[in-house]
């Protein structure tokens, strides 16, 4: 209820001051109750403050984050702001996409295939904003060539140069154990978190080593964005993308 979640504002506010990232998260929830009940104009401003602390404080790498962005571009559409919308869904987006193919080498192909789901809510509106809002497509073709392309194909490729030689193994293996180990550090506040600096370190120098040193890998990680497809097709041509949404 509105009043339970105004409650444990307040105690959250007391216990931990208002630039935690836990008080964020309990004026996103209080946020929400304003949104189910149709009060935008309550809801707003919450969300916009969780959001300002969460940048203040370089948590833009929680979860929790992303949930706050989806819900202001949804608020945006449903308030008659388009534009701001669009521009709020394309970096909700990217930074899905980020988190997601972070987690690609150690998730197993059921979390991806349900991590996939729980992120096409953002693909379902966008492509609902872009039917009456064009520039939206932009972002609706990158989500469908990331969801329908990348992701799967990198996960099958990545699992295929796993079993090519014992070192690629190897080397494979202990970039899964960095991205678990980030992803849960990642999870925390950013006072509570260790030696993120390190493994980032780590993975990124062992992603450049595999780029380098594994035929095939280079390719499976390498994302396609619409440009790119633009810029391959000859005169004449056209590429479409067919994809089934809920409308919203």
């Amino acid at each position: 209820s509105k009043q339970t979640h105004l409650e444990a504002q307040t105690i959250t506010e007391k216990a931990l001051g208002k630039e935690h990232p836990d008080y964020a998260e309990s004026l996103f929830g209080l946020s929400r109750i304003y949104y189910k009940t149709g009060d935008y104009s309550k809801c707003e401003p919450y969300c916009l403050e969780a959001k300002a602390i969460l940048e203040k404080g370089l948590n833009r790498d929680r979860p929790i984050y992303a949930k706050i962005l989806q819900d202001l571009s949804i608020l945006y559409a449903h308030t008659a702001r388009p534009n701001q919308a669009a521009a709020l869904y394309d970096t909700t987006s990217t930074l899905q996409q980020t988190l997601l193919a972070r987690a690609l080498h150690h998730l197993s192909e059921r979390e991806l295939q349900n991590y996939q789901k729980l992120l096409s809510g953002n693909q379902n509106r966008t492509l609902s904003l872009a039917q009456n809002y064009p520039p939206a497509a932009t972002t609706a073709y990158n989500n469908a060539l990331f969801h329908k392309g990348f992701l799967l194909n990198a996960y099958n490729q990545v699992k295929r140069l796993a079993l090519t030689d014992s070192a690629t193994t190897e080397q494979l293996n202990l970039l899964k154990s960095y991205q678990r180990r980030l992803s849960a550090e990642y999870a925390k506040p950013i006072i509570e978190r260790k030696n993120v600096p390190e493994l980032e370190e780590k993975a990124n120098a062992l992603e450049k080593d595999l780029t380098r040193s594994v035929a095939g890998y280079g390719e499976a990680m390498q994302q396609v964005k619409w440009q790119e497809v633009q810029q391959r097709l000859k005169p004449g041509e056209a590429a479409i993308e067919f994809v089934h949404y809920q409308l919203y």
